[in-house]
């Protein structure tokens, strides 16, 4: 009965969070962020997509 109410609880929070993004139209689009960011956090990023492209060029 205790975990029912926590999960009550984590429900009713993601609610009043969305409520307020919302109402504050908070938006949650990355490609602001990318574009937004420093120099250092585009070589970063630049660098997590060249990784993530050599980890799924498989030949088979």
């Amino acid at each position: 009965m205790v975990w029912l109410v926590g999960i009550l609880s984590l429900l009713a929070f993601g609610a009043v969070i969305d409520f307020i993004a919302k109402k504050n139209s908070i938006n949650g689009d990355e490609e602001d962020g990318i574009k937004n960011g420093s120099f250092s956090e585009d070589i970063y990023a630049q660098s997590a997509i060249h990784h993530m492209n050599d980890g799924n060029d498989t030949n088979s």
